[in-house]
């Protein structure tokens, strides 16, 4: 088989660069102008001597340097893909070979536009661009993976993958960079499950997976002032070398066992994922809302989950529609070493900051569980009715400042966490077609299907995430209040 594909994106989003943000007219490439009074603009617009006094030129007057300015950030972007795959049953069927790739190529355009403000320089044009780079992305990526079963009882897994990655920078209008820079990636995985009965089964797995980071993790390209993201930056030499935030590569090791019969469905399984150069955020966004990123050097998460189905009235005629389904997930996700690197100075010395070892990795609960009660009738009709549970976050790498406890008890200390939740959604589907037939009014109809979900149904406030401004000052996304969602889907 093959698959070809093409998406096209395009649009843009508004943001906004108020004065106290400390962003000059020159991050735009504006130029400061002067007026004759102190009077006429905000004073926060007006450039300041160190002393507090405003700044003053004889013979020119007052420096406006910054105002309150609104952008738009424009990405156009066109990927082309190709994916081809082999499937060969071999071995009088005990086995099945698979064997695909990807070709991909993506190409991006970014600017962004000084659309107003409340004042702007004398002479600015409108729509006046102030950073315009193109993007490149090139994926080639070769698999095979072969399942085979030994015999009734046992089965094996076998899959290796190669994959090369390339990004690449160009027609920055108003930086001298660009740079390509490669990643290749080898990432084999094996796994055995074994029936013990027509019950009862074990499995296993072992994998490693690898993965490049962003292409905003290599350079900011949003940010007129930003330098791509290398210990060493030549551009003149067209030099780029160590890119500071690395590859991230996990090694996943799995150990599970199965339940299955008429009424319950189930599984247990045992995880530990050992990350080198771990990609996590910061906990803190960009003055685009973009997640900072770095890596961890070495990172664990760790831990158990279980899901099940549950039919208990399946010989009760009027209850075999009933269902009780859920899963839990309980696990430790910690830094066995990190300390972050803010960057690297003129000479390529790396810059390092917080020493985060030994702690909670940030928005990672310790424990997650949905509870599902489900009944469906014929398939025309179902009801449910969930309940999820998401155990207490961290919005940053401190855990709350774990390692500096007096910091906590200073007024006006905030925590820096999101607590534990509980949330309850819902639902109705009915589908008429498969109730009542095609007979009537509906002859001519295919399929129809109604469907209404509502969430938060006891209407409670919580927030599911967050993160902290870069003086670590918390701030938390809250989740809807009470919401319904509803869809009619019909084919003729």
């Amino acid at each position: 088989s093959n698959t070809v594909n093409y998406i096209r994106g395009q649009g843009f989003f508004i943001t906004s660069f108020p004065a106290y943000y400390g962003y000059d007219f020159s991050y735009f490439h504006l130029n400061p102008f002067f007026v004759s009074d102190t009077t006429t603009y905000n004073s926060s617009y007006y450039r300041r001597n160190t002393d507090g006094i405003y700044y003053f030129v004889p013979g020119s007057g007052y420096l406006i340097e910054r105002s309150d300015i609104y952008t738009k950030l424009y990405v156009n972007n066109d990927t082309y893909g190709w994916f081809p795959k082999i499937q060969w049953t071999h071995s009088n069927e005990k086995g099945k070979l698979v064997i695909g790739g990807e070709l991909k190529f993506h190409r991006s355009e970014h600017f962004g536009e000084v659309t107003s403000g409340d004042v702007l320089p004398p002479g600015t044009l409108p729509n006046s661009q102030y950073y315009y780079f193109n993007g490149r992305k090139r994926t080639i990526s070769v698999y095979a993976n072969e399942l085979y079963s030994f015999n009734k009882k046992l089965t094996g897994m076998l899959g290796v993958q190669y994959a090369n990655h390339q990004y690449s920078i160009l027609n920055d209008n108003f930086r001298p960079y660009a740079f390509d820079v490669k990643y290749d990636f080898f990432t084999p995985r094996v796994g055995l499950n074994y029936n013990i009965d027509e019950r009862f089964s074990v499995f296993g797995n072992i994998s490693l997976a690898k993965k490049e980071p962003r292409l905003k993790d290599v350079y900011d390209g949003e940010n007129p002032f930003a330098a791509p993201k290398f210990r060493i930056v030549n551009s003149a030499a067209n030099q780029y070398e160590d890119p500071l935030v690395k590859p991230e590569e996990m090694t996943d090791y799995e150990l599970g066992f199965g339940y299955r019969s008429a009424a319950l469905v189930s599984n247990l399984n045992f995880y530990r994922m050992d990350f080198n150069n771990e990609i996590v955020n910061n906990g803190q966004i960009d003055n685009v809302g973009s997640p900072i990123s770095g890596n961890a050097s070495r990172s664990l998460h760790q831990g158990a989950e279980l899901d099940f189905i549950l039919n208990p009235f399946l010989k009760n005629g009027s209850l075999k529609g009933f269902q009780i389904s859920g899963n839990i997930n309980v696990s430790d996700n910690y830094f066995k070493e990190y300390t972050e690197i803010i960057g690297a100075d003129a000479n390529g010395n790396i810059i390092y900051g917080n020493d985060f070892s030994g702690n909670k990795i940030l928005l990672n609960p310790n424990v997650i569980g949905n509870l599902t009660l489900s009944f469906q009738n014929l398939n025309a009709f179902n009801l449910y009715i969930g309940m999820q549970y998401i155990g207490k976050q961290y919005l940053d790498n401190s855990e709350n400042e774990r390692k500096n406890p007096a910091l906590r008890e200073a007024p006006g200390y905030v925590n820096k966490t999101i607590e534990a939740y509980t949330v309850l959604n819902g639902g109705i589907t009915f589908d008429p077609i498969k109730a009542f037939g095609t007979s009537g009014i509906l002859r001519n109809v295919s399929s129809l299907k109604f469907d209404l979900k509502l969430n938060n149904i006891l209407n409670e406030y919580y927030t599911p995430t967050g993160n902290v401004d870069y003086t670590g000052t918390p701030n938390w996304i809250p989740a809807a209040l009470r919401n319904f969602y509803m869809s009619v889907s019909l084919g003729l």
